[in-house]
């Protein structure tokens, strides 16, 4: 007679996850998610041509400042690195 096994079922448990993934995805295709600071696609393609090219400039402008935050960043998790591996 076979004894049954009181260990923890893998595939039992890939299977709930497997149902839960499916209903919370069912549940999102019925009641989408809209974001408030998303414009709608009709709202963007009226969009003023003007402002866009100001949003641009701005963006352009503020690219050295990331860049030279990145390079801190980078210089930052090497020392911690170096501190690490010590």
């Amino acid at each position: 007679m076979k004894q049954k096994s009181r260990a923890f079922s893998f595939r039992g448990f890939v299977a709930l996850a497997d149902l839960i993934f499916a209903v919370s995805a069912g549940l999102l295709l019925l009641n989408p998610v809209h974001f408030e600071d998303a414009p709608a696609p009709e709202e963007a393609a009226k969009a003023n041509p003007a402002a866009v090219a100001a949003k641009i400039a701005e963006i352009e402008r503020s690219i050295p400042d990331v860049e030279h935050q990145v390079e801190q960043l980078q210089r930052t998790a090497d020392e911690v690195l170096k501190n690490e591996q010590r």
